[in-house]
């Protein structure tokens, strides 16, 4: 691993760098309520002959939204969920484990995305989210900030076909 540098007050670390994934979602609209919408997918590079544990990824709120318009903030890494929910405070959302996030394989790569739960009534909202800072037990990651795409938010329209998965169903009851 490359020795950790420091320029300014940043920390640079040749080993992990992070980029936006190229499975990243574009700009689109999101009917609201939704549960786990996909906002960016991020690449974490290790170019290292050692595995890499991400401990800290903090993200900022792009767009124009408030802190409310996401109820639950995850990292997904696949459909694999990595984290419990975050809240959005401030505009920054923070995940931090010293045990590791996630683990980024040596001379390989990992994604992580970040979903959320977009709240009811944030119509016409603008959000998206930007990778500001990360952390590995090699050190700062580089390649940062990242910005998503933003989406926008709209309200479903009348007569949308929908779901409920909270009650229960029987196939052979007629119900």
């Amino acid at each position: 691993p490359t020795t950790p540098t420091t320029t300014g007050s940043t920390t640079v670390s040749g080993s992990v760098s992070a980029a936006l994934d190229m499975t990243s979602p574009v700009t689109s609209t999101l009917i609201t309520p939704q549960g786990v919408a996909t906002f960016a997918t991020f690449k974490l590079t290790n170019s290292s002959s050692a595995a890499a544990k991400v401990t800290m990824l903090k993200f900022k709120r792009t767009g124009i939204s408030s802190d409310s318009t996401l109820n639950n903030v995850y990292l997904y890494s696949g459909a694999a969920r990595l984290t419990d929910s975050a809240s959005v405070s401030q505009g920054v959302v923070n995940f931090s484990d010293a045990s590791g996030l996630v683990v980024v394989p040596a001379m390989s790569s990992v994604t992580v995305s970040v979903r959320a739960d977009v709240a009811s009534n944030v119509n016409g909202q603008t959000l998206g989210v930007m990778l500001v800072d990360a952390m590995s037990d090699a050190g700062a990651l580089s390649g940062l900030p990242i910005s998503g795409a933003e989406m926008t938010f709209a309200a479903a329209p009348a007569g949308i076909a929908t779901a409920d998965f909270t009650g229960s169903f029987s196939p052979n009851s007629g119900n």
